[in-house]
Parts: structure tokens; C-alpha cells; sequence
């Protein structure tokens, strides 16, 4: 039940995040926005450092190439998710490559022994309903929207998503909760200043009412990260998966109150029916 109980603070802390992402970046630009949110959530998580200290003895050279690997694979899809939207139908895209909790699923059945019950699965299903109906516009069904060059692009982050938030239990397993999620987020800010060397002065002036705003938002991001690895720490990936992948629904939520995004019933249906889901899913999950 704790293991839930952390799934579902990521599910709130990528869900709001992902509101003040989009008001950082139409405030400053994609680049700089998510430059600042790294930076950001790194200040925070960093302050926990003196405290997991002795846990980095337990690395040895091939889990932390294998932990860097993960977190170089999260960012790129990461960045290719952001440019798939911004080429493509985003109600697709998003649905595509949020699916990717299923893939979390599939592989730690087969590669971590893991089990779930009949009751479980009809829940993780409903979710996954959920998350479609809420975020997918059935109108954009057509032939041509779905063989284009973002729908590709969607389901290879689905798949990368898909391996990187499952075999980071590995360094979960080996060395703690804390590090496996701080190597992710250290990896894609590193990442993300060698790809846009030549911008670094732009990035570095900020003001201070945009500070605050991605400050708040590495906060929210940070707590959904280490959350996600604390549940994996002490649940079920085929558990926490569901619910954690299940935050677009949030985030569509809370654009109806903070941009005033129009909310249809179908929208609606499927938020009730994803929270159905995850109500049901901590059930049968006591």
C-alpha cells in the first residue's frame, strides 16, 4: 500500500508539473524552461546528498554506466516526445508515448518475475481506458494523421520510456532509491547543456518571478522522479506503472482551471474512470 501511496505522488507531482511547464515555456522558450527546471529540481534533491553518502559504495563501474545509459535514454526520449508534439497531433502523441507504463508492465513480468492478479489487471485497464479517454480526440483518428513522421516517433519514446523506467529498478535494487533517480536528472541536464553549448549565456539569465515558476516546477518534478523510485524501492513495477503513467489525466484536469482549456464530457468520463481505476488498483493491491 505504501509503494501506492509514493505512485501516486508522482502521478501529482508530473501532473502539476507538467501545468507550469508549459507556463514556464511559453514564458521562456522550451530550452531555457527546461534548462531552469533541471537545474531547479537538482538544487532541492541535492540537499538530500549528505544523507545517501554511504549508499554510493555500492556502485560499481557497470551500474553506474547501466544508471547514466537509463538516464541518457529517459532524456532523449524526453526531448523527442517534446519535438513529436510539436510536428504532430499532440492528443495522439500524448496517448502513444504515456503508454508506456505498459511496456513497464509486460517487461517486469517477464524480466522481474513479478505477478498480478485478475482483479489488478481489470484495474490497470480501466486506467489505461481512462487515460485514453481523457486524452485522446477520437476525431484525429485518421489514416493519415496515425502513418506520419510524430506517430513513429511517439511509439520509439514509448518504447525507450518503456526500458528506461523499468531496468532502473536494477540500481533501485542495488543501491537505493535516491541516487538511480538523481543520475537520471543529473545525466539529461548534462545532456541537455552539450547539445546547446553555444546558447549557454541565454539560458543563464533568468528572472526572478521565472525562477520562482521553475523553481516550484523542479520541485514537482523532482517529488514525482523520487517518489517513483522509492515506490519501485518498495512495490510492484507492475503496480506503480499504471498509476504513474496515468498523469496526463491530471494535467488535463488542472489546464481546465490555470489556462482555461475546455474540458468535454469525454475528457471528463475519462478522468472519473482513470481515478475509478486507481482506487480499485490500491484495493486489490492492499
Amino acid at each position: 500500500m505504501l509503494a501506492i501511496i509514493f505512485a501516486i505522488l508522482t502521478y501529482l507531482g508530473w501532473g502539476s508539473g507538467d501545468v507550469l511547464d508549459v507556463a514556464a515555456t511559453r514564458r521562456m522558450g522550451a530550452l531555457k524552461a527546461t534548462f531552469w527546471i533541471y537545474v531547479g529540481g537538482l538544487l532541492i534533491s541535492s540537499l538530500y546528498i549528505p544523507f545517501a553518502l554511504k549508499d554510493l559504495a555500492r556502485f560499481n563501474i557497470y551500474l553506474l554506466l547501466l544508471n547514466i545509459a537509463i538516464g541518457l535514454i529517459i532524456t532523449v526520449c524526453f526531448m523527442a516526445f517534446n519535438e513529436a508534439v510539436k510536428i504532430g497531433n499532440s492528443s495522439i502523441v500524448e496517448v502513444i508515448a504515456n503508454s508506456f507504463s505498459i511496456l513497464v508492465v509486460i517487461f517486469s513480468l517477464i524480466f522481474f518475475g513479478e505477478s498480478l492478479s485478475l482483479y489488478q489487471g481489470l484495474a490497470i485497464l480501466i486506467i489505461l481506458l481512462g487515460l485514453i479517454f481523457s486524452s485522446l480526440k477520437f476525431a484525429d483518428l485518421k489514416m493519415h494523421k496515425l502513418l506520419d513522421k510524430s506517430t513513429i516517433i511517439a511509439l520509439l519514446v514509448m518504447f525507450g520510456w518503456g526500458i528506461g523506467f523499468t531496468f532502473i529498478k536494477i540500481p533501485i535494487k542495488q543501491v537505493g532509491w535516491f541516487w538511480p533517480a538523481y543520475i537520471v536528472d543529473l545525466t539529461g541536464l548534462l545532456l541537455l547543456l552539450s547539445k546547446n553549448i553555444r546558447h549557454l549565456k541565454n539560458f543563464v539569465s533568468i528572472q526572478r518571478t521565472n525562477f520562482l515558476l521553475t523553481f516550484v516546477d523542479g520541485f514537482l518534478q523532482s517529488l514525482g522522479n523520487f517518489s517513483y523510485t522509492f515506490a519501485l524501492s518498495i512495490g510492484a513495477m507492475a503496480i506503480v506503472a499504471p498509476i504513474v503513467g496515468a498523469y496526463p489525466t491530471l494535467f488535463i484536469l488542472l489546464a481546465r482551471f490555470v489556462f482555461k482549456d475546455r474540458l468535454n464530457k469525454q475528457q471528463g468520463f475519462g478522468i472519473v474512470f482513470t481515478l475509478i481505476g486507481i482506487i480499485l488498483l490500491a484495493f486489490f493491491s492492499r
